[in-house]
């Protein structure tokens, strides 16, 4: 629906839909759930800009200067989020995620039951381009880290769950077992890395770590019902949760709980940042969206993209 009108009257101008919205500095990009991709520079007029409907969308991200798309039929990348190009190279990733270097994204492939898997795959550079493949024989279920430094990820070796590490000594296809995981990334297992921090969940245990190697557990958050994510960007480790309320560190020590004011009943699905306006918008399951201050704070509602289901 849209309104010229300042809100006073209301018209449709399309059918029902249960869109994910993905935001840039100047346009927008839809991405619908049967898998169509839209294009909108008002939000008013939209387009399908690839011409085709992709069946699913496994995972979606943005940064480093372009939206990234992983299906079923290959992963999609675009600058502008309308014009998207198909990588001839890889056809499927789970974990997408901007690299800290800023060019370039990492995603792994979880184990054999896909083409190419179990594996840690990376873009160095333009994700139309050359993505490096590592191989290895390590179950995958995360993974976060820097080419740099190396990675970590949480895997299932000797019939048990473990925290890994692997870095480019090995060629990235070896992963040690740096600490034994009581519960697995399905329960509530996350890693993450940003501020030159490797952070590792294991239930409502935070360790933390400078070199993926050694770990030191910095914190035991109270339980919660359900965590969807762990997360970083502008500067904050973040944990979205299923209630109105997250949890968010800088160190892993010092935890803060955020409020973004997504109203009730109904629940939030994610926070992330938004880099080219150095704040934080965090998306409700009634397709809320408010926006807060580069620290978290003072989010204000500042739209509704759909009302129904969860649209995660």
């Amino acid at each position: 629906f849209y309104s010229k009108d300042n809100g006073k009257t209301w018209a449709s101008y399309t059918e029902s839909i249960q869109p994910e919205v993905t935001f840039s500095a100047n346009n927008y990009a839809m991405v619908l759930k049967n898998g169509d991709i839209w294009y909108s520079e008002n939000a008013l007029n939209w387009k399908d800009v690839l011409g085709i409907s992709i069946p699913e969308i496994e995972f979606s991200t943005a940064g480093n200067g372009y939206f990234i798309l992983s299906t079923g039929k290959g992963i999609y990348s675009s600058k502008n989020g309308a014009d998207f190009t198909k990588s001839k190279e890889i056809n499927y990733l789970w974990g997408l995620e901007p690299a800290e270097s800023g060019t370039g994204f990492y995603g792994f492939i979880p184990d054999n039951f896909y083409t190419g898997g179990p594996a840690l795959v990376i873009s160095h550079s333009d994700p139309n381009q050359a993505w490096s493949t590592y191989t290895t024989t390590t179950t995958l279920s995360a993974v976060a880290g820097s080419t740099t430094l190396g990675f970590i990820g949480i895997g299932y070796v000797d019939n048990a769950n473990y925290l890994l590490h692997t870095d480019k000594s090995s060629g990235f296809k070896i992963w040690k077992k740096i600490l034994p995981f009581k519960v697995n990334y399905a329960e509530k297992a996350y890693v993450s890395h940003g501020n030159g921090i490797y952070m590792a969940v294991d239930g409502n245990d935070v360790y933390t770590s400078t070199n993926g190697r050694e770990f030191t557990k910095t914190a035991t958050l109270p339980a919660a019902p359900y965590v969807s994510r762990l997360s970083f960007g502008g500067g904050y480790f973040i944990m979205d949760a299923s209630q109105q309320n997250a949890t968010a560190s800088k160190d892993g020590k010092v935890w803060k709980i955020v409020n973004p004011l997504i109203s009730s009943p109904g629940w939030m699905t994610k926070i992330f940042y938004l880099e080219d306006l150095k704040s934080f918008a965090a998306v409700g399951s009634k397709g809320l969206i408010s926006q807060s201050d580069a620290d978290l704070e003072n989010f204000k509602m500042v739209a509704q993209v759909y009302y129904g289901s969860d649209p995660t």
